[in-house]
């Protein structure tokens, strides 16, 4: 086909008194109704802003996050039925509720104009009773056919073609017959063109169908499904439509651009989705109700050491054992339909990695059961290195560096909460503040580095010393402070303090001397849950004192001497 020829489309017919297309009926409504508002979905029934080549006067374009949000819940269904209607016909209409005005009922005008605008195009009309008149002018004839027919000699040029061709195509009837039909194939489909071709002639009868694309007259590419009826060796007049030569190649041709254009964007979706899962450092997993791996990314087996296998159960093989129970039970409970996050650990080689594991339940289609899960779907992340973070954050903001013994601050919460575990078990609670003595002495004498080495040799001695769940905090420069839940009277919390006193003033070499260093060390200890924490540590700094000064080993606070529970607020 020429470039050069007349750019006159046939659907210019419809200006001449002949039927209307689409474009013109959304003319016709827009006209009608000058003060309409106006709306635009896609190909897919999305939301979109309504495009600058649609003629819009005064009217008010609307742009929302979906079309649905523009009527009464009730009228949601009118507009997914109008929007399938408009599909299928071209044009559709309906009644429905405006949110801003439910009490006003308006009509709903659905105009399929994907051809000349790319979208549906929804004009709001505010007139119910002009519904049928508005409607009937709008939709005068319905959109350009979709099924044409054609003949075509053993040289594929076209002989004749009806009236739906030329409106598919946009090509005037003149404009096609006498041409041969692969000068609008598509360069991309033409070897296929010519393969179905001649596969046609050497068999006559009706050959396979093939999908081919042609080339509309205004540039653009429409797809047509085309099956050709080879009946060259056929003279009967009957084999041929009305009107068309006999003894030819009849061409039915359905017009698929809206099915083509829709896998297209299906495979481009796809396209996408798969890059995105391939370039996410997530491992991705999609797996039936059955337990089936459906769809799982390269980076799901890297993290997690795992092979290739059809089975969601087997993807977590180098999970160690102990972690085991709580990653089945997560499976189990995200396919029954609770979504689960949790950490396991995972085995890579030589590595132990950090793995946090979230599982999402996957649920049915509407028409399923509400309760039906379809699977699940999850996504695994390495955080090994985030986890040794927090660790080593937790470390730091709980011990102090150089003893390795809990730091103030953690000291004081794990009294806070012996107290608090005391009022539910037997028993009473003591507290022991430990002094070094003559530590300043080792400091000036023998230096700082000597005065670190005492202060963890004593640290080490009082956490070899003290019984299973008491704490050993440094709460200062040499006065460490013992949290000894579970002891059921202030004598045992005594007999504690001299068991620590006693190893504490076993020799110490430091430097190259020996030395012996003793500790002051003052015990306070309550029955009562309710007593406060630092008023438990100052009886016992105060007994601690009095023990210093004494030098007859450790000293137990007055009873009177503790602080009463604050009252009540």
């Amino acid at each position: 086909m020429g470039e050069g020829r007349s750019s006159e489309a046939d659907g210019s017919r419809g200006r001449r008194g002949g039927p209307l297309d689409t474009g013109q009926a959304l003319a016709v409504l827009l006209e009608t109704h000058p003060d309409a508002d106006v709306a635009a979905i896609n190909g897919s029934g999305v939301a979109v802003p309504v495009p600058a080549t649609v003629p819009l006067g005064r009217h008010r374009p609307l742009l929302i996050p979906t079309t649905l949000d523009l009527v009464m819940p009730a009228d949601r269904v009118v507009l997914v039925d109008l929007y399938a209607r408009a599909r299928a016909a071209g044009c559709a209409s309906a009644p429905v509720r405006r949110v801003e005005d439910p009490g006003q009922p308006v009509t709903v005008f659905a105009v399929d104009v994907r051809r000349e605008h790319g979208v549906i195009v929804l004009v709001f009309a505010g007139d119910l009773e002009n519904e049928t008149a508005s409607l009937v002018r709008a939709a005068q004839a319905p959109t350009p056919p979709r099924v044409a027919r054609a003949t075509k000699d053993a040289s594929a040029v076209f002989t004749w073609v009806d009236d739906a061709l030329p409106r598919i195509l946009g090509w005037r009837p003149e404009e096609l017959v006498g041409h041969r039909s692969l000068e609008l194939v598509h360069p991309e489909d033409q070897e296929l063109a010519i393969a179905n071709w001649l596969d046609l002639l050497e068999t006559p009868g009706t050959g396979r169908r093939v999908r081919l694309r042609h080339r509309h007259r205004d540039g653009r590419w429409v797809w047509l499904e085309i099956t050709n009826h080879n009946h060259l060796d056929d003279p009967d007049p009957a084999a041929s439509p009305p009107g068309a030569p006999p003894g030819q190649i009849v061409a039915d041709m359905v017009d698929i651009s809206d099915e083509m254009a829709a896998h297209q964007a299906l495979e481009a979706r796809e396209r996408l989705l798969a890059q995105l899962a391939e370039t996410v450092p997530l491992g991705l997993l999609h797996a039936d109700q059955r337990g089936h791996l459906l769809f799982a990314n390269d980076q799901l087996h890297r993290i997690l050491a795992a092979p290739r296998t059809a089975s969601l159960a087997r993807l977590f093989d180098h999970v160690l054992p102990e972690d085991h129970p709580a990653i089945e039970q997560a499976l189990a409970d995200a396919l029954g339909g609770s979504p689960k996050d949790l950490e396991v650990r995972v085995v890579a080689g030589s590595e132990l990695r950090t793995c946090l594991v979230r599982l999402r339940p996957l649920h049915g289609a509407p028409a399923a059961e509400p309760s039906a899960f379809d699977g699940l779907v999850g996504c695994v992340e390495d955080v090994t290195l985030s986890v040794r973070l927090r660790r080593e954050l937790e470390q730091q903001a709980t011990y102090d560096p150089l003893t390795e013994c809990r730091n103030r601050a953690s000291t004081f919460a794990a009294l806070e909460e012996a107290l608090a575990r005391s009022g539910r078990r037997p028993g009473g609670l003591a507290v022991l503040f430990v002094d070094l003595n003559g530590f300043k002495a080792v400091n000036d004498r023998l230096g700082h580095r000597a005065g670190d080495q005492l202060l963890c040799v004593a640290a080490r001695r009082l956490q070899e010393s003290v019984r299973a769940g008491d704490v050993v905090g440094r709460i200062g420069g040499d006065e460490f402070l013992v949290v000894a839940p579970g002891v059921r009277r202030a004598a045992d919390g005594l007999a504690l303090a001299e068991v620590l006193a006693a190893r504490l003033a076993e020799p110490i070499l430091l430097e190259g001397h020996r030395l012996t260093v003793t500790a002051s060390i003052g015990v306070a200890w309550t029955a009562d849950p309710a007593t406060p924490g630092d008023g438990l540590v100052a009886a016992a700094d105060t007994a601690m004192y009095r023990a210093k000064q004494r030098r007859s080993g450790p000293c137990l606070a007055d009873w009177r001497a503790l602080p009463a529970a604050p009252p009540p607020s």
